[in-house]
């Protein structure tokens, strides 16, 4: 008997490294030579040492370099905070899936909705297996279970994908909440990738850093940093010109206003006319949405008013306040065609404005008119508040003063807002009991 136990133990170890080891000594070389961290470094970089829980780690395809059949799943820890992940294992058959992969994917998603936990994607795969597709698209438990699954979970717990590679296997990461992207590696189009990186490490940061602004689960508080004074000392009242036509650069009211570089953008590269991103003010997580005078003065078009209604439906689900600086005329307009399908688009951004609970103050920088100030949490939205600054009334269409609630000096701003997010902070909101609205299409 005792030979039989050592002998089995001898299997159970040989069966572990065969996991760790992940694929053929010749993909991870080939892997080193992408400049792609191995699996486990990946997730060494993610959780707090030692914190891993592994779910189903010895799976494999039982063939040489197929160690935990091309995913590694589990539970651990991000700054003291419980996280469910997966990691996909390109050394593994290019990570392809298997049924026992989309298994353990499923799993780890399920213990992320039952713990209410985030849920943290590392892809790095080319999606299912030649042999495989039959079987992973019919099945209950295939793959089309992983993307119901990641719907349930969306705006229940935060969702984050970090995708490297090919980016081949698109779909885990369009209905997560975030896609941070591999810029050298994956392509750019699979998965619509909201923040660009330069590395896998790089990657991994972004997503620890993301996390930071959520909370667990969306019933729950979002963490709160130690307070910071901003980055630059330069004046609001220096930055905004009177001259409504004269362009300024919106990230540096952006640097005089919130926390020392606390601001997480997203979607840097795409409808440059508005900035979106998460924040501190004094500490405590937000949201905002800022005009940039800089391009097209301000002006929102369809894609801005896209990654505004997100964005927006993203601080809500989690219960991020928003703050808006607005410094924009009327959406865009072209030909009729052009105007009907604007109109559409704008439509997503009003209503995901309506529909937002949390605390939100829109700031009137300098003009504001017409649908633009609608989408951009004007009076109509129901804000906590609508402020001006003494350069608003300038505007030739629409006066600040007859818009906002007060006038605000520039130099007062910061700690104006402080105090309005903070007395708004425990409101209690209700909305219309429904199933759910009809999204504008």
């Amino acid at each position: 008997m005792r030979d039989l136990t050592q002998g089995s133990r001898r299997a159970q170890d040989g069966g572990a490294q065969h996991a760790q080891d992940g694929g053929a000594q010749r993909q991870n070389e080939k892997s080193a030579r992408q400049g792609r961290l191995p699996v486990r470094e990946r997730l060494a970089r993610l959780i707090d040492e030692g914190s891993l829980s592994e779910d189903g780690g010895l799976a494999s395809r039982d063939q040489e370099g197929s160690g935990a059949d091309g995913v590694v799943t589990g539970t651990g820890v991000i700054a003291g905070r419980p996280v469910a992940v997966m990691a996909n294992d390109p050394t593994v058959t290019a990570a392809s899936w298997s049924p026992a992969t989309v298994e353990k994917i499923v799993r780890i998603q399920e213990r992320a909705l039952g713990a209410r936990v985030p849920m943290v994607y590392l892809i790095d795969s080319t999606g299912a297996g030649v042999d495989d597709r039959v079987d992973l698209s019919c099945g209950q438990r295939g793959a089309g279970r992983i993307l119901h699954t990641a719907v349930k979970l969306s705006g229940s717990v935060p969702q984050v994908c970090v995708l490297s590679g090919d980016g081949e296997d698109a779909y885990i990461p369009a209905v997560c909440d975030v896609v941070i992207l591999h810029c050298g590696n994956a392509s750019s189009a699979s998965g619509g990738g909201h923040h660009l990186v330069a590395s896998d490490g790089e990657g991994i940061d972004a997503a620890k850093r993301y996390l930071s602004y959520f909370p667990s689960h969306w019933e729950w508080a979002a963490p709160v940093a130690r307070p910071a004074d901003p980055a630059s000392e330069r004046a609001i009242g220096d930055i905004v010109p009177e001259d409504e036509d004269q362009p300024f650069e919106v990230h540096e009211v952006l640097d005089s206003l919130l926390d020392a570089h606390s601001l997480f953008e997203l979607d840097e590269r795409w409808a440059k006319e508005l900035v979106v991103g998460f924040a501190r003010l004094n500490g405590r997580a937000i949201g905002v949405l800022a005009s940039q005078p800089a391009l097209g003065n301000g002006t929102l078009s369809g894609d801005s008013a896209d990654k505004g209604a997100r964005f927006v439906q993203t601080c809500n689900a989690f219960n991020l306040a928003l703050l808006f600086l607005v410094d924009t005329p009327r959406f865009t307009t072209g030909t009729a065609g052009d105007r009907h399908d604007l109109v559409r688009h704008a439509a997503k951004m009003i209503s995901a404005v309506s529909q937002a609970t949390v605390p939100k103050i829109s700031v009137i920088l300098r003009k504001a008119d017409g649908a633009g100030l609608h989408a951009m949490a004007g009076p109509g939205m129901e804000p906590d508040a609508c402020l001006a600054l003494p350069t608003a009334p300038l505007a030739e269409d629409v006066n600040g003063l007859q818009c906002a609630d007060a006038v605000v000096e520039p130099e007062d701003l910061r700690a104006g807002l402080i105090r309005r997010f903070a007395v708004h902070a425990g409101k209690r909101r209700e909305w219309p009991p429904k199933r759910n609205a009809i999204i504008p299409v």
